[in-house]
């Protein structure tokens, strides 16, 4: 019996949408998926607990939190750390390319979590 490849769940950005997200559907993700997030950052800077940082030092270290740590293992989830270049109708492009995908990331399903600055 042939392995099946797991099935993407692309989240594009790692702000607090794309985090929360992250952690809603690894409580009802099947096995049979994975997520893959897609932020060109290396950490999320907590922005809400910038101002208290500043003053305390008990939560100076938790205001970067590093995207490296966000999943507990490969089969739950990958950060892939890139630029999306293109969505196509069931790939992102993405720049660099990932050393597990290439440049074309596939998607059964995709979310868009970036943020607006407008």
């Amino acid at each position: 019996m042939s392995r099946q490849p797991k099935k993407n769940i692309v989240i594009v950005g790692g702000g607090y949408a794309g985090i929360g997200l992250v952690h809603q559907i690894e409580k009802i993700m099947p096995s049979t998926h994975r997520i893959v997030l897609i932020e060109e950052q290396e950490f999320m800077y907590a922005k809400l607990g910038a101002a208290r940082a500043s003053t305390s030092e008990d939560i100076a270290e938790r205001i970067l939190i590093p995207y490296n740590k966000l999943f507990k293992s490969d089969a739950t989830g990958i950060v892939v750390q890139a630029s999306v270049t293109g969505i196509r109708p069931d790939s992102v492009a993405v720049d660099p390319p990932h050393a597990n995908f290439g440049s074309d990331i596939g998607f059964d399903y995709l979310v868009y979590a970036l943020n607006s600055n407008g």
